[in-house]
């Protein structure tokens, strides 16, 4: 029999007490929105300044307006890999060799806009656009073979000397994994070598997180693991022996919670929370806790913070919403409690739980 125990920072008197063993889950909220996004991956996230939501899915986009959802093919286009909320309120697009912008009014709803056919004669395909960033001269997708780049009027292209992995926004600049190559700063179209931390350079491995601490950078990086980058030095810090190895997971995206976390988004694991010193704190996915209060998958791509530091999680076949930062968490019968319960209290960041049972 499973038990759910929904906390407070409330203490509570007990006489005869049974320590609790194990990890308090955040609360989930999953959404079951229509076929089409329950059936296939859904790729990132924005919220505008309405507080609308907008998904990227398999086939075009979705609009949550805090009730329910409407969902938009994309013309010409599938796998909608990425999103962005410029700066001026538009929510722009990237997706298989398509790219273009979100229109919404209250009387037609939202419709997506190509901008392809502004696209210059030379550029023949775009193929897949995995991240979109705004520096001051524009709106820059990334391709895999560079950055195209619209200024409101006309686009231009950014073409580097190799495959582009993967890329990051660090400090205002664009900092772009080039196979075979190392990382390349990107600013006001000038592509520099990034040689701030000389280790990155020699990683051949994709890296799926840059995530700044006070002084420091914390790198991810496939079959590696978590690595603290201080100038020329660096260290593992998610060793095996004092922590979940990292070596064997296949690990697509990391994002920062807050000065103390880092959460990892996986291909089969689900959500792996980190301390910033390399510590597995804990595990969010199919089966950490209660039904009602499990992800919908273990396969999430991407994780994105909403505008109430709400933890968004894109799935494979759904989209769950995590509490992450509530003083509410959920124990479950696995942490080993028999018997009833009849009383709890936390006292030295412990908490202890009497039963029926007893001690």
């Amino acid at each position: 029999m499973r038990i759910a125990i929904f906390l407070s920072l409330i203490a509570v008197f007990i006489i005869s007490p049974t320590t609790l063993i194990g990890q308090g889950y955040p609360l989930i909220k999953n959404f079951e929105i229509d076929e089409n996004l329950n059936s296939f991956q859904n790729w990132d996230m924005v919220q505008d300044t309405n507080g609308y939501i907008f998904i990227g899915y398999s086939s075009g986009i979705s609009l949550y307006d805090g009730n329910k959802w409407e969902s938009k093919h994309v013309p010409n286009a599938q796998h909608v890999h990425s999103l962005l909320l410029s700066k001026n309120g538009i929510v722009y697009y990237g997706s298989e060799n398509e790219l273009g912008f979100i229109d919404k009014n209250e009387l037609n709803g939202f419709h997506p806009v190509s901008l392809k056919s502004k696209l210059p004669d030379s550029t023949t395909t775009i193929g897949d656009i995995w991240n979109i960033y705004e520096l001051d001269d524009g709106i820059y997708f990334q391709t895999s073979e560079g950055f195209i780049v619209w200024d409101q009027k006309e686009f231009s292209t950014i073409k580097l000397d190799g495959s582009l992995i993967n890329s990051f926004f660090i400090e205002g600049k664009i900092i772009a994994q080039v196979q075979g190559k190392g990382l390349v700063s990107i600013s006001g179209k000038e592509v520099v070598p990034f040689d701030k931390y000389p280790y990155l350079n020699s990683v051949e491995e994709f890296i799926y997180g840059l995530i700044p601490f006070d002084g420091y950078l914390i790198a991810g990086v496939r079959k590696v693991g978590l690595v603290k980058l201080d100038g020329s030095s660096h260290t593992l810090i998610s060793e095996p022996e004092n922590s979940l190895n990292l070596k064997d997971k296949t690990v697509y995206r990391a994002l920062r919670i807050d000065d103390q976390r880092i959460a990892l988004a996986t291909q089969d694991f689900g959500i792996l929370i980190f301390s910033k010193s390399g510590n597995h704190l804990f595990t969010i996915d199919e089966g950490s806790a209660l039904d009602a209060n499990r992800l919908k998958s273990n396969t999430v791509y991407k994780l994105v913070f909403d505008s109430e530091g709400e933890l968004w999680a894109l799935l494979f076949g759904g989209i769950s919403k995590i509490d992450i930062n509530s003083a509410v968490t959920v124990y479950e019968g696995k942490s080993n409690l028999k018997g009833e319960i009849s009383d709890i209290k936390i006292s030295d960041n412990k908490l202890y739980v009497k039963t029926t049972v007893g001690t």
